[in-house]
């Protein structure tokens, strides 16, 4: 089953490539949003040429929200796609105009190198067209350059060079029609120029060269003078354009001849040679949507921008239908043989039946199977090749120890032993063979076959003897003794190891003994070494291979690891990993480490402070910066700077009419005063006004005060008579944060509920004097701004 990662780049494949296939496994929706934003991504690599494609913005409303992501990667791939194409058609561009290829800046660093590869290939090709080579890009592909650059060298080489004009040309095409022959099989039907007819193709040849019989290749004419297209017949007058320089059309001007192109054509500078227009390259062509311009020599085709593929072409309804390779003559069919169209291809059929034993060379005629390269007859006989077939001959040649039969038609075997005719000396006993004879001696003894004589055999090099013993050879005869270490088993006639480490336990090793076979060795535990007699065991100083990360103790047997200040030993017991101070005393208590904020570091940490405050020399504590004290604040000449926890405020303070802004003496700097000045005469409303005085103070609290808790107070002045005085909060109380208390002559604000900034609130304070009559004689206004931190500090 295809995972999401594969669908990501199936999706990704089928954009790049085009095509439609290879979809099972994948959903539609997905496969269809993948394709929308392959779409998008070339769309945006056309609008913005100048932009990375990986800046690009690749968002599309009709994908789900869990494949954003490979939508981008979709898109992001469609558009380097597009871009290297952008680039090298602008890089056959420049090659075609003469330009020097260099590697053009781009933020796609593949489509810069594709512009100066394109731009180099076509200026191969655009030498192949000026040496009237013939256009196959086969060579090109062997190089492995990539189709980039094979398409770029056949362009150019098609199609020549770009002549500059001092205005883009105005030829038109005619309404789209399906490609003629010369387009199907462009560079294959005419050497150098192909012209569609009604009925198929001609060919004609360029200036200086004829056509041939076979009406496709072009030779040098070294007897003409005449410039022109050969077969064109434009000339209008026999006495001046018959020899006229004129490549296409010469017109009589009464004192000379003026040449001129052919629509699709533009006069050279040299004023006779024509050079075809490029109406893709000028954007002069009237392609739809959907169709890519090629240009041909006089004018250009449309064609669909997925082609139909090898063996199809493309019908006027724009559907791609089988090409009859047959019918149009452009099968490789040899001249024996009759070419059958088949669905996008065709086949070669024999005209001929050969019979058997004949089979058909590549010319399609029957030639004779030489049935004998195949080795037809069995062994011991010989093929012989006849026409149309074979025969085998018998070979009745007898070896050496073979003898023919009575009817000379098989080899038999000779008993060399029943005939006497062998020759074995000694003990030797005479045995046939098929084909010759041996000489067999008794046991103990081999046969020496040169001298037909039996020697001691020496059993010791056959290796008869069991493993780890050793071996004494007598005449006939031999002996197995085992080797030290073993001992003979006479049940299994093999020799066993002796195990010395249960033998003689306790008394061969020091700490472990490891039996081996036919020996011992003795091993140490862990923490300790051989001593030199191999038997003793003496303590290994580990800490000298430096197994610790930082600290090394050196133990009777073993080691210890420790860390420096900061670190802990981790669960290997060697390696120190670093102790989060900051998580470790978490929780118990605030400014058990730092006041604000612990950032925990390798090895230690530190402390820091929120922005508006600064650390302390204890690298703990945060203090306040008090910006309008040291002037880091922007407040200015008419405002009043108010330091507050974290930061500063800004205050306006503007007194109603009839008002006088003072400061009080002995008052703070957090305190503005507006005192009512004289009224006018008949100036009834300043005189009806009971506010005498109107004050502006400013708080700063941390966050959870514990309350109830007092902030401020506001006390009446009195010379002599004692008022009825009234205190109230009028303002900015809303949650019953606040309340006022009346102790003598003043009433004291306090905060009896915890706030938790950051919060802010301008409470208004009255006191109002009153008469015996509880009317209002006299009121003192107190706007109080409270600006509660963020912070407990």
């Amino acid at each position: 089953m295809k995972t999401l990662a594969d669908c990501v780049l199936l999706a990704t494949a089928l954009c790049l490539l085009g095509v439609g296939r290879w979809l099972s496994g994948c959903s539609a929706q997905f496969l269809a949003s993948m394709s929308q934003c392959c779409t998008r991504g070339s769309e945006l690599a056309k609008q913005n040429p100048d932009q990375d494609c990986a800046n690009l913005p690749y968002g599309l409303i009709n994908v789900q929200s869990e494949d954003i992501e490979n939508c981008r990667i979709t898109a992001r791939v469609c558009c380097h796609r597009e871009r290297r194409s952008q680039q090298c058609y602008d890089g056959i561009m420049h090659g075609r105009s003469g330009g020097v290829c260099k590697t053009r800046f781009s933020f796609d660093e593949c489509g810069g190198k594709e512009y100066k590869k394109c731009c180099e290939c076509c200026q191969l090709g655009l030498v192949a067209h000026r040496q009237l080579l013939r256009c196959d890009i086969s060579s090109v592909k062997a190089l492995n350059l990539g189709s980039y650059c094979a398409e770029a060298y056949k362009d150019c080489c098609l199609n020549g060079k770009i002549i500059a004009t001092t205005r883009p040309p105005t030829a038109t095409s005619a309404p789209l029609q399906p490609p003629g022959m010369c387009e199907r099989f462009l560079g294959r039907l005419c050497e150098h120029i192909c012209i569609n007819t009604a009925t198929g193709h001609i060919c004609r040849c360029r200036e200086g060269y004829r056509l041939q019989a076979d009406d496709k290749t072009c030779i040098r004419d070294t007897g003409s003078t005449t410039g022109g297209l050969i077969g064109t017949g434009q000339a209008t007058d026999d006495s001046l354009c018959e020899n006229s320089p004129c490549e296409q059309t010469c017109r009589e001007t009464g004192t000379g001849v003026q040449c001129s192109c052919l629509l699709g054509y533009q006069l050279n500078r040299d004023g006779t040679s024509c050079d075809d227009v490029n109406e893709c390259a000028y954007n002069t062509d009237d392609c739809q949507e959907g169709q890519e311009c090629f240009n041909t020599m006089g004018s250009f085709t449309c064609r669909r921008i997925l082609g139909c593929g090898t063996g199809y072409e493309m019908n006027p309804a724009g559907e791609c239908v089988d090409m009859d390779e047959c019918e149009l003559g452009v099968d490789e069919c040899e001249a024996g043989f009759e070419c059958t169209n088949q669905p996008g291809s065709f086949r070669c059929v024999p005209r001929v039946q050969c019979g058997v034993g004949y089979n058909y060379d590549r010319t399609g005629n029957c030639v004779d199977i030489n049935e004998c390269d195949g080795s037809s007859c069995p062994r011991g006989t010989k093929c012989i090749n006849t026409v149309g077939s074979y025969r085998c001959q018998r070979l009745v040649t007898c070896g050496p120890g073979y003898e023919l039969n009575a009817d000379e038609s098989n080899c038999e075997d000779i008993d060399e032993c029943a005939r006497g005719t062998h020759d074995c000396q000694g003990l030797s006993e005479c045995k046939n063979n098929r084909g010759s004879y041996i000489c067999q001696c008794p046991s103990g003894y081999t046969a020496d076959q040169s001298t037909r004589t039996c020697q001691d055999a020496d059993e010791c090099r056959l290796g008869l003897c069991p493993p780890n013993s050793l071996c004494q050879n007598y005449i006939g005869t031999y002996r197995c003794q085992c080797r030290k270490g073993f001992i003979a088993n006479l049940e299994t006639k093999r020799c066993a190891d002796i195990d010395e480490c249960i033998r003689f336990a306790g008394r061969v090793c020091a700490q472990t003994c490891v039996n081996t076979e036919g020996s011992y060795t003795c091993e140490c535990r862990e923490g300790f070494e051989l001593a030199g007699d191999n038997r003793n065991c003496r303590d290994l100083n580990e800490c000298d291979n430096n197994p610790c990360e930082q600290r090394c103790i050196n133990v009777y047997g073993s080691f210890q690891c420790s860390c420096n200040r900061g670190y802990r030993v981790a669960s290997d017991g060697r390696t120190c990993e670093d102790t989060d101070e900051c998580a470790l005393y978490t929780g118990q208590g605030q400014g058990s480490l730092c006041m604000h904020e612990c950032v925990n570091t390798r090895g230690s940490y530190t402390c820091s402070c929120p922005p508006g405050y600064e650390l302390l020399q204890d690298d703990r504590s945060c203090a306040d910066i008090k910006e309008c004290d040291t002037g880091l604040h922007n407040c200015t000449a008419q405002q009043e700077c108010f330091n507050i926890r974290g930061g500063y405020r800004c205050h306006d303070v503007t007194c109603p009419d009839n008002y006088v802004k003072t400061t009080p003496t002995g008052s703070s700097a957090d305190e503005q005063r507006c005192v009512k000045g004289p009224c006018k005469v008949l100036d009834i409303d300043c005189i009806m006004e009971r506010t005498t005085a109107i004050s502006f103070n400013y708080l700063d609290l941390p966050s959870n005060l514990v309350t109830p808790v007092d902030l401020i107070s506001m006390k009446a002045q009195v010379y002599g008579y004692i008022p009825k005085l009234r205190f109230r909060i009028t303002e900015g109380n809303q949650g019953g944060w606040f309340n006022v208390t009346k102790r003598g002559l003043a009433g004291t604000v306090m905060l009896v509920r915890p706030l938790q900034g950051p919060f802010a609130t301008t409470l208004r304070l009255d006191m109002d004097r009153l008469n015996n009559a509880n009317l209002v004689v006299g009121r003192s206004i107190a706007y109080i701004t409270v600006y509660v931190s963020k912070y407990n500090f």
